[in-house]
């Protein structure tokens, strides 16, 4: 800050530095004298060339004036305001008058020209205090508690500064509800007024003598950080009157939003097109909406905009539509508020032209398979010749590319890379008359598609051939008419070119159905060979003997007509081939009486499931009296096979003996 008085020499009468600390500013101004009585416009108009020059990003001419000008062309409201509406639009003034012979001025918020006064000395202390947090983008806070000192805001802070009115007044911090201390950035600076108020002071002017103002005493300290919306208590010893002033911790949010309404979110992929810009304010460095507050008032947005380095000539309002090209995006957002608060954001985007990519097929040629390849040359039938073991080489599937619906240029040609294609799906092969049958056996009647597809770009811009590719011979299987997918894609410059489209390739299978389906059908008779094979040693395809059965079953002998009894052993034996042949029951023979009984035949036994089995030489057991199964003779006209289980008791009698034998004792 510098101070101009009574002199346009180009050099201020004093110069203030932030970075010097409150407390040595406030020493400064005590220690500049100046004559007393008179007032310059000329300091005036020196400051504001002084400005002029400067290259800072704010600048603020403050007048402070008791009395008329000097110059008789600035004496009246019209030709002061003149002056300063003719400023350039990077000046803010404020305009501060103390007293009332005074030359006042018009204000005009919407050019930067504020206007302030007062006739009380009692008031000058405040006003100076808002005009300071004009500048420095500060409000007066109204909710105040000055007897309890408590102060509620709802909405978060950066900044508060408490000015404490009184000869005694001190400033000991803040607290939040929770009880949590907060100091001032620095220690709390005294202010008052000057014992010597001019080099003159002794003079009387006007008829009276200058006087000093002497109750103009009290204390300000600066509070700085996060401090979010709650009540908080001041710890204030010693004021008779107690003003906070503020600056909310907020920020614009700028939201852009395409057609179908979805916010924007990835700045770099930013497509061309029409949008709604709108904003919001957030605490800084968070998404964190801020809401609507009385702390704030009614917030005027505004945005200026450069597109592809050229600058919109609008400014754009909260909700309007905005039309953005390929290139960079900067927006330069600014907020207005409480009449003279402002916040400003930049954002950066990357604006792509993404284009879309479409298809059309030009030429689409029938394909056909025989077992040497893939041709598009059907051959003629008739006698066959040794020539017919070549093919000719298959056209080519034609299609033209467009972007946007325009045809490509020859440089947009150069940029994009091949197309790739993939099979989405196959066909089903038709059979003919009496092979039809074979539809009941659809999940061995293979389908084929081409291994690949060789795309080649042509020197054409926008054309593109596929030849479908079979690798060696082709393989068993019927090759059938495929859905295939094309896609392209190609990024330029952060934007990208796409598409994708299917389409149907037309290929007729003229190998002959052994060919395309006799080793198929070879596999699926040994597989069902196989299986039978396998299903004929199953328990439902295959009787055998229960393990219960013994192979050497206890005979109990009984000497007749008295006499020791005996024990001996019969035996079973299994046929070994019918054990190992499928669907064949296993047989097998039981000797039930001991070695060297002539007469007695060896009893044939198939096995019939479960406990049972089935005696196959019942003739040699019919009409014998000396032979007993479960207690009967065998009938003599009986023929079939006799079925008993494994539990049964055979009784044979001799001229000796007697012997009974169950088999699975």
């Amino acid at each position: 800050m510098s101070d101009y008085y009574k002199q346009n020499t180009g050099k201020p009468h004093l110069i203030l530095k932030g970075k010097n600390g409150a407390r040595y500013n406030v020493d400064e101004v005590h220690k500049m004298l100046t004559k007393s009585g008179g007032t310059p416009f000329k300091a005036v108009e020196t400051a504001y060339k002084k400005l002029c020059k400067s290259e800072k990003d704010e600048k603020w001419l403050v007048v402070l004036t008791d009395g008329k000008f000097n110059e008789d062309n600035y004496n009246s409201t019209d030709e002061v305001s003149g002056f300063f509406k003719k400023k350039r639009d990077d000046i803010k003034v404020i305009y501060f008058t103390i007293g009332k012979d005074v030359t006042t001025i018009s204000e005009d918020p919407s050019k930067d020209i504020y206007y302030s006064h007062t006739e009380n000395n009692d008031e000058i202390l405040n006003e100076v205090t808002s005009i300071c947090t004009q500048i420095f983008n500060s409000n007066k806070l109204d909710n105040i508690d000055r007897k309890e000192k408590k102060i509620s805001y709802d909405v978060p802070m950066s900044k508060l500064i408490v000015f404490a009115q009184g000869p005694d007044a001190h400033i000991n911090g803040i607290k939040d509800a929770k009880g949590n201390a907060y100091q001032s950035i620095d220690d709390p600076v005294s202010v008052k007024y000057s014992d010597v108020a001019a080099t003159n002071q002794d003079v009387q002017l006007k008829g009276s003598p200058l006087m000093i103002t002497k109750d103009l005493k009290g204390a300000v300290a600066t509070f700085e950080g996060d401090f979010p919306a709650g009540d908080y208590t001041l710890d204030v010893d010693g004021a008779k009157t107690i003003e906070v002033y503020y600056t909310p911790n907020v920020e614009i949010a700028i939201h852009l939003k395409n057609a179908s309404g979805e916010e924007v979110t990835n700045v770099e992929t930013l497509e061309a097109g029409e949008y709604t810009i709108s904003f919001d304010f957030v605490k800084t460095g968070t998404n964190q909406l801020v809401p609507e507050s009385k702390l704030l008032g009614e917030i005027d947005y505004s945005a200026e905009v450069t597109n592809n380095g050229k600058k919109h000539k609008k400014t754009y309002k909260n909700n309007d539509k905005i039309q953005l090209v390929e290139g960079g995006l900067d927006i330069d957002a600014t907020a207005t508020f409480l009449k003279y608060n402002s916040v400003s954001t930049s954002k950066h985007y990357e604006s792509v032209d993404n284009k879309n990519i479409t298809f059309t097929v030009l030429e689409n040629p029938q394909y056909y398979v025989y077992k040497e390849g893939i041709t598009s040359q059907k051959k003629e039938k008739g006698k066959k010749k040794k020539a017919d073991k070549k093919i000719s080489a298959a056209k080519p599937v034609k299609i033209k590319l467009s972007l946007d619906g325009e045809d490509i240029t020859a440089e947009q040609w150069s940029q994009m890379n091949t197309p790739t294609v993939k099979t989405v799906s196959v066909g089903k092969y038709e059979l003919k008359g009496f092979l039809r049958v074979l539809y009941l056996f659809k999940w061995i009647l293979k389908t084929n598609a081409p291994d690949s597809y060789q795309v080649t770009k042509e020197k054409e811009p926008g054309i593109i051939t596929i030849v479908p590719v079979i690798d060696g011979k082709p393989n068993t299987g019927a090759y059938v008419d495929v859905k295939y997918e094309l896609n392209s894609y190609s990024e330029q410059q952060g934007s990208s070119w796409k598409g994708s489209t299917t389409a149907n390739m037309k290929i007729e299978d003229e190998r002959s159905i052994l060919i395309i389906y006799g080793p198929s059908f070879i596999r699926l008779c040994i597989s069902l060979a196989f299986l039978w094979l396998l299903l004929g040693f199953t328990p439902l395809f295959k009787k055998r003997f229960p393990r219960r059965m013994k192979h050497n079953p206890t005979i109990e002998g009984k000497p007749r007509p008295f006499g020791r009894r005996t024990t001996a052993h019969g035996r079973f034996t299994k046929d070994t081939l019918s054990t190992f042949l499928p669907f064949v029951p296993e047989v097998g023979t039981l000797r039930y009486v001991p070695s060297g009984n002539a007469g007695i035949p060896v009893m044939k036994l198939k096995a019939a499931g479960g406990n049972r089995v089935l005696i196959t030489n019942v003739k040699a057991f019919a009409g014998r009296n000396d032979i007993t199964i479960d207690g009967s003779s065998v009938p003599a006209s009986q023929r079939k096979p006799l079925s008993k289980t494994i539990n049964m008791t055979i009784d044979v009698v001799t001229n000796e003996m007697e012997y009974t034998l169950t088999p699975r004792a």
